[in-house]
């Protein structure tokens, strides 16, 4: 997974967009990405002040079918994201 190593790389280098697309592109690439590769961006968003990327991301993994499991966490989160951004 190349491109979620170069993500994770990202986001130690504290490069927020280029981290979100190398994350968005690992996880276009797997049929049932892992729920863990979504956490991972969204709180680095979030941590960085970036919601409302945080909050698209989040809504993709509340809405992927492989991931029903994990939606209420997802759910949970983007509403936290939402109330920082001031909605």
């Amino acid at each position: 997974f190349p491109a979620y190593l170069m993500g994770k790389l990202c986001i130690e280098a504290d490069r927020s967009d280029d981290a979100l697309d190398f994350y968005r592109y690992a996880i276009s690439t797997q049929n049932s990405p892992p729920p863990q590769w979504y956490m991972e961006i969204a709180l680095h968003l979030i941590q960085s002040d970036k919601f409302k990327p945080a909050v698209e991301v989040l809504t993709e993994a509340s809405q992927h079918p492989s991931l029903d499991d994990e939606r209420p966490y997802f759910l949970e989160l983007k509403a936290a994201a939402l109330e920082m951004d001031g909605e």
